[in-house]
């Protein structure tokens, strides 16, 4: 049977694996998904706007530099996601700890 064969058995999908950390990237984005969602259910558009923007922005910027100048690994691809996620987390995060939620009138 050839290693590929016995990955497989083992649980592994083949090919490049995401990093081990990607449990903790994947808790990033169901946090900002829920207060996106949260969000736009109270009537409260622009902080997901301004944190969707943030991020596009962040991995835009983020993943030109990664391959400019780390030579785009999946490694640094993957912090610049993750960092992405942090800051549309963190931004939300802050603007629905800091929202008034009493119901408009």
């Amino acid at each position: 049977m050839d290693d590929d064969v016995q990955h497989r058995r083992r649980g592994g999908r083949g090919g490049q694996h995401l990093p081990a950390h990607r449990g903790r990237l994947l808790r990033l984005l169901r946090l900002g998904l829920a207060l996106f969602f949260a969000s736009r259910g109270a009537g409260r558009l622009s902080w997901p706007l301004v944190a969707s923007t943030a991020r596009l922005v962040v991995v835009a910027a983020g993943g030109w530099i990664a391959l400019r100048w780390a030579g785009g690994t999946p490694e640094s691809l993957y912090v610049v996601i993750a960092a992405s996620l942090a800051v549309m987390g963190v931004t939300l995060a802050a603007a629905v700890s800091m929202a008034d939620w009493r119901p408009r009138g």
